[in-house]
């Protein structure tokens, strides 16, 4: 019969440990983070959309799930999902798609040429949560459309992230 050297006993102990703790973190942190669909109202199909208006609408998005994500919530996007299908379903359609994907929250974003309005819905109320306003001109002018929307996005999220806990 062969012996085991201590020093894999030991480290068999220490990987065991991490394990333990890792599912543990991951445990915690779930029981944290909530899941959104995010909608855009887009005013075209992004096919048809010149590359400012697309520039914009994907900025926009961007920085509001990079706020999401840092925060630790889980999200879908319903273009990303759905496509251009998206774009003509109700409000009502999206919100049960929304139920169907366990998410807890949708989060309407509707871009126009100064800024962007948004509305939070609880799914499972199927009630407010809340809404606002980003103004493009609370952005640096200095920086490229892209980025001003992006922190447009950022601004947005910040708003939105108070209400979902």
């Amino acid at each position: 019969m062969q012996s085991v050297s201590p020093k894999l006993i030991n480290m068999n102990l220490i990987i065991r440990k991490s394990v333990i703790l890792m599912l543990f973190l991951s445990s915690s942190l779930s029981a944290s983070s909530l899941t959104l669909l995010i909608e855009t109202k887009d005013s075209m199909p992004r096919e048809e959309m010149d590359i400012q208006e697309k520039t914009r609408v994907v900025s926009l998005e961007s920085g509001v799930m990079d706020v999401l994500f840092d925060k630790g919530h889980i999200f879908f996007n319903m273009f990303s999902l759905k496509g251009d299908d998206s774009s003509s379903e109700s409000e009502m359609e999206v919100l049960n798609y929304a139920k169907e994907l366990g998410a807890g929250f949708l989060l309407v974003l509707n871009p126009g040429e100064n800024g962007a309005a948004w509305h939070l819905l609880r799914v499972d109320l199927m009630s407010g949560g809340g809404e606002g306003f980003v103004n493009l001109s609370d952005t640096d002018d200095t920086k490229k459309p892209g980025e001003r929307w992006a922190i447009m996005g950022t601004m947005l999220a910040e708003e939105v992230v108070p209400l979902i806990h």
